[in-house]
Formats: C-alpha cells, structure tokens, sequence
C-alpha cells in the first residue's frame, strides 16, 4: 500500500520536552535564523544550542552556589556569579573581559590609592607620592 504524504501528525508535546532539556529549543531555532548565520538550518543545531546553553548555566549556577555557601550567604547574587565565574579557569577565560554585573571586579591594591606628582621633581623623573589611602568618589 502507497504512503501517504503531507504532514505528519505531531505528538502534542514540544520539541524542548521531546529532548528533555529546560531552555526553550524553538526560541533557539528563532535566534540562529534571525542572525542568519546560514542560508538553510537543519533540526539539530538549535538543539545542540539549547543542551549548551544549559549545560554551562548549570555550571555556573553551581560554582555560584559554593561561592554563596563559602560566604555564608543563602541566596545567589550577580556578584557571586561573576565572582565564580573569575574563580574558575575555564570560565574566565571563556567569558574573558564580560562584566556579568553592575559592580566593578577587584582593582589592584595600588589603584586604590590617590597618587600626586611630586613639586620638586624635574620632569624626566616623574615622581609619585601616595596622598590618601582611598579613591575620592566621583
């Protein structure tokens, strides 16, 4: 007997609870085709994406979690996760310069001090003095 062609009748569940993953598979699909990254997308690249992206929220929400718990904290803030995430090799070096949240990274000890340019120095020599022992607010 012939097959019948058309369309084939869809399960009723989602693609994203067909593969068993939390990040929305569809939502990755719409991403990769309005960045036009290629001419034709198959099934699986926006899958392979949503596996990615879950997988590296995962980790980092779980270095996030030591960091929270190392602290004494109960809840995980921005802070902690760009703090996890500067703690962990990997992770810096793959996020490398990107500011996760709004608070500036630790500065060098030598940057939180006020430097003046000495009167008596000639200018070739240029000497430094520290004034105070913190930043002034800007």
């Amino acid at each position: 007997m012939p097959r019948k062609r058309g369309r084939r009748r869809s399960s009723g569940r989602s693609h994203t609870a067909l593969v068993l993953l939390s990040f929305s598979v569809s939502y990755m699909k719409c991403l990769l085709r309005e960045g036009h990254y290629s001419q034709r997308l198959s099934s699986s690249p926006p899958i392979f994406l949503a596996a990615i992206m879950q997988h590296l929220i995962a980790k980092v929400l779980e270095l996030a979690g030591n960091e929270a718990q190392n602290s004494g904290q109960r809840r995980i803030t921005p802070e902690l996760v760009g703090m996890a995430v500067q703690h962990n090799a990997l992770l810096s070096s793959s996020f490398g310069m990107t500011t996760i949240t709004l608070v500036a990274p630790a500065q060098h000890q030598l940057l939180n001090h006020t430097w003046v340019l000495s009167h008596g120095s000639p200018a070739p020599g240029w000497a430094f003095h520290r004034l105070s022992g913190a930043r002034p607010a800007h």
